[in-house]
């Protein structure tokens, strides 16, 4: 009896937590406990969870836009610290879920699921998307929400048929994204001129039949591993004209580095150099 007694008294204390003075104030300010509350029961920390995913989902935009108003959904919570921090309540999530709800409802509905069987909607692995109640469940909180930002994603329909947001596979599991297809093998371009002194090369990389010079292959993966960027000659080119500098000039103070290569030289804008924010700007256009 004793025994019992004592394992009662330790399921108490862990139901019930000693509450620091910041947690507890946030909870009373969610309406999460009472206001007179001086602990919080686990049932209470999992709601208190459940309202900090909400705010990570995005709960404070999707109900401005959707009422207009965050008064009775949100609280400012003055944190202690010089500032305010705000905050979604219970009947801030409550909203939230409701409204997120019947949006997936309409959903599903249109996408072939019967209206009055929706609720026994469930994710590929059979998890229920919706509670009796017809509110969504953090597996058909996640799926929906993914299916808004235009994802893949799939669903057991009322019919029992794999259903997605695209064409589910027959075997009702979602699909595999096919194999990349190996890269064709390189070309042989025409052999390029000798660069003439004191003006920029063309850069195309060459395939004769004699291989790079090691020393240069080092450079090469030299410069692309510390962030380097190879260019063409046309982009040189252009950010020579950028600088308003005379190819020579602009060949002396430039950080492009340029490689001999078999049949061409190839060019290359080093890792973390300004140029590269004027090379990407170019291929913008």
């Amino acid at each position: 009896m004793k025994a019992v007694v004592l394992c009662l008294v330790a399921a108490l204390a862990w139901a019930q937590a000693p509450a620091p003075d910041s947690a507890l104030a946030e909870m009373k300010a969610r309406g999460v406990i009472a206001l007179d509350a001086l602990t919080w029961t686990g049932t209470e920390a999992s709601v208190l969870r459940r309202l900090k995913r909400a705010e990570r989902l995005g709960a404070f935009d999707y109900l401005r836009d959707k009422t207009g108003t965050l008064d009775g959904s949100a609280v400012q919570f003055e944190t202690g610290q010089g500032y305010k921090r705000l905050l979604l309540t219970v009947r801030g999530h409550e909203r939230w879920l409701f409204i997120l709800s019947q949006e997936a409802r309409g959903f599903f509905e249109k996408r072939g699921s019967e209206a009055k069987f929706v609720f026994q909607i469930t994710d590929m692995k059979k998890v229920r998307l919706f509670t009796d109640e017809g509110l969504l469940t953090d597996p058909g909180v996640d799926l929906y929400l993914a299916a808004k930002r235009r994802k893949p994603v799939f669903w057991i329909d009322t019919y029992g048929r794999p259903a997605g947001t695209v064409r589910p596979p027959a075997a009702g599991t979602p699909p595999q994204a096919p194999p990349k297809a190996l890269p064709p093998p390189p070309g042989r371009p025409p052999e390029a001129p000798a660069p003439t002194p004191g003006t920029i090369p063309k850069a195309g990389v060459v395939a004769p039949s004699d291989a790079p010079d090691p020393r240069a292959v080092s450079t090469v993966e030299a410069l692309l591993s510390a962030g380097g960027l190879e260019i063409t000659g046309d982009e040189a080119r252009a950010l020579g004209a950028a600088s308003g500098l005379p190819e020579a000039e602009f060949l002396k103070k430039t950080t492009i580095k340029a490689v001999p290569w078999p049949g061409g030289m190839r060019l290359f804008v080093p890792g973390g150099d300004p140029l590269l924010k004027k090379v990407a700007e170019l291929r913008k256009r």
